[in-house]
């Protein structure tokens, strides 16, 4: 039994409904009379084979926006009291009734819910449709997936429509072979082989798919090919594979526009190591994996990273700088933007660029010719920001264009140094600092810049003042975390940590980390907060320490713990000198790549 509210309040409606053939279950109509009252009936219901039922107006305009508009105007309707309802049955309709007046109902099967589901869509029943939809859902299997989805759709149901997609994505290997997906249209089957979403081990998973439907009617289906075909991601497909089972496919081969796709798959997997031809498309989600970029301040480690969920490390290749052994310049920040690292120096115009793709370092994509020298990135909608300190005591933000290799200035912004910067969406979050004329004194204060509009407006300030904080937003939040702080007398490394809640407008302070930090890098992997490097002493204590922890935050438990060690021992480039005031200072930033980048790079046991 599936239960509502009722549509109207039982104690003030007096209602009566009556059927005028004697096949009507009475004894349960009588449920309905004996608690409610006897008001006459104004309207008549006429439904399939001509059966009649009687009711109220009013019962049934509070229902339903349906009724409410065709008993509310000038129509025929309205002005005989007969509604033609002729493509719902007895029972059903009889049904329908008993739940507009009780706010109950009994679903006993799918096909009934089916049904249920269509009528409460056509009669504008809302709380009706949503019980036909929760029974629905409760039964979807991978047998019977894509035609739930398939009325989800059809009857705007979000919910069900959401139920139905996750269960196909997270099993797409094994819906596919189901008798209903084999008995899609070609448009359907189109839809899910070009989904972002769909779980699956490998592209090649994909290729079989469509070989799989298309072979359970070939002689129909085979005009399709082509068009499915294209949805097939072919660079994420192994060389062997491409050769062994994909050009020698009959389809493929009696298709010259997939022979050509195929063949200039092969040629850019075997294109020249500085070939900067990008993918035709990006990975699904499946065969991608969230990793942590590290390099080192001073450039004496060679830059790895960090997969959180598998607990492994890999070593990159040496940067250009760190293989001439050209170490003037050193990496000021790390970011990642469009499937990229950017090592940015405190030269920008000798900045550094990793591509996953190909596994190897180039310059960055701006030229020599900056109008500046030095900036702080920062990553904004798919875009590369700097924020450059000018000489004249001022600060301008710059937009850099990866399209258009261009660079527009769009503000002369804070008068002050050493904030905290968060982009969510097109908004900057400046967060704390130091003012220019007294840099040994702290700031509270906070503000976003709306990029698009070009414009400031004011937040709540930190409960903690603090510069050199670092921070990353999540669902609506921002975390930071770290920094220093100084009254002016004395400079102090801070552990604390706070989280700005964007729609209350509103700092609190969180768990502290397990060390205090300034400088370091906090990023979001896999929707869990990490942080590493930075400086974790002052400056000149003795004797020079450096942290090589990585630190996770459990959300659950409000707690900061060491979820990793950096291994400084297997990626330093070379023998540092003995002096104690210089550590070890590491960046990182979080980066998605395609699994199967990570067989080029070196594992560190």
């Amino acid at each position: 039994m599936s239960n509502s509210n009722p549509t109207a309040d039982q104690n003030s409606l007096k209602i009566l409904i009556c059927e005028k053939r004697p096949s009507m279950d009475r004894l349960a109509l009588g449920e309905v009379i004996s608690c409610l009252g006897t008001d006459p009936c104004d309207i008549t219901l006429v439904v399939k084979d001509g059966k009649q039922f009687l009711a109220h107006g009013k019962v049934l305009s509070k229902a339903s926006p349906f009724f409410e508009r065709l008993l509310g105007s000038d129509m025929k309707e309205s002005n005989e009291g007969v509604i033609r309802l002729h493509t719902i049955a007895e029972s059903l309709m009889a049904d329908i009734l008993r739940f507009v007046y009780s706010g109950s109902i009994l679903i006993s099967s799918q096909e009934y819910a089916v049904n249920l589901l269509e009528t409460a869509d056509f009669l504008l029943l809302s709380n009706l449709k949503t019980l036909a939809e929760k029974f629905l859902e409760q039964r979807i299997t991978t047998e019977n997936c894509f035609s739930i989805n398939h009325l989800a759709e059809q009857y705007s149901c979000e919910a069900l429509m959401a139920s139905t997609q996750k269960i196909i994505d997270s099993n797409f290997t094994t819906v596919t072979t189901s008798n209903e997906f084999l008995n899609l249209p070609s448009r359907e089957v189109e839809k899910w082989v070009s989904s972002d979403e769909i779980v699956i081990d490998a592209e090649e998973n994909v290729f079989e798919i469509i070989l799989r439907w298309i072979d359970h009617d070939k002689s129909e289906r085979s005009g399709k090919f082509s068009e499915l075909f294209s949805h097939v991601r072919l660079t994420y497909l192994s060389r062997d594979y491409l050769l062994s089972h994909v050009l020698t496919n009959d389809l493929v081969k009696e298709n010259e526009d997939c022979l050509d796709n195929v063949r200039g798959t092969l040629e850019w997997l075997d294109r020249p190591t500085d070939c900067d031809f990008p993918r035709s498309h990006s990975p699904r989600k499946a065969l991608t994996i969230n990793v942590i970029v590290i390099a080192d301040y001073f450039g004496e480690l060679q830059p790895c990273c960090y997969l959180p969920a598998k607990d492994e490390w890999y070593l990159l290749p040496a940067n250009e700088r760190q293989r001439l052994n050209t170490m003037k310049h050193n990496v000021s920040a790390i970011v990642s933007c469009r499937g990229k690292v950017f090592l940015i120096t405190d030269d920008i115009a000798r900045s550094q660029c990793y591509d996953p793709d190909s596994n190897r370092w180039s310059p960055a994509p701006w030229t020599n010719s900056l109008p500046f020298s030095t900036g702080k990135p920062l990553v904004v909608k798919n875009q590369i920001f700097f924020i450059v300190e000018e000489p004249a005591d001022s600060t301008t933000l710059w937009t850099y264009s990866l399209d258009s290799n261009s660079l527009t200035p769009l503000h002369n912004w804070v008068e002050r140094i050493s904030f905290c910067v968060v982009a969510v969406d097109s908004y900057i979050y400046v967060i704390g600092g130091a003012a220019r004329n007294s840099s040994d004194r702290s700031l509270s204060h906070c503000a976003r810049f709306d990029t698009e509009k070009n414009e400031w407006q004011q937040i709540a300030p930190l409960n903690e003042a603090r510069c050199d904080a670092f921070g990353v937003c999540k669902n609506e939040k921002i975390f930071i975390a770290g920094g220093s702080t100084s009254d002016g007398s004395e400079i102090v490394y801070l552990e604390t940590c706070e989280v700005y809640n964007i729609l209350r407008d509103e700092w609190q302070f969180m768990a502290n980390l397990t060390l205090r930090r300034t400088w370091g890098s906090i990023m979001l992997v896999d929707e869990t907060l990490y942080v590493l490097g930075g400086r974790t002493k002052m400056r000149y204590q003795s004797p020079g320490k450096f942290s090589n922890k990585v630190e996770c935050y459990n959300h659950e438990g409000d707690a900061w713990y060491v979820n990793a060690t950096v291994p400084i021992n297997k990626i330093a480039y070379k023998k540092r000198e003995q002096r104690d005031f210089i550590c070890y200072f590491l960046k990182g930033c979080s980066l998605r790549v395609f699994k199967g980048v990570l067989t080029n790079l070196k594992s560190i046991a």
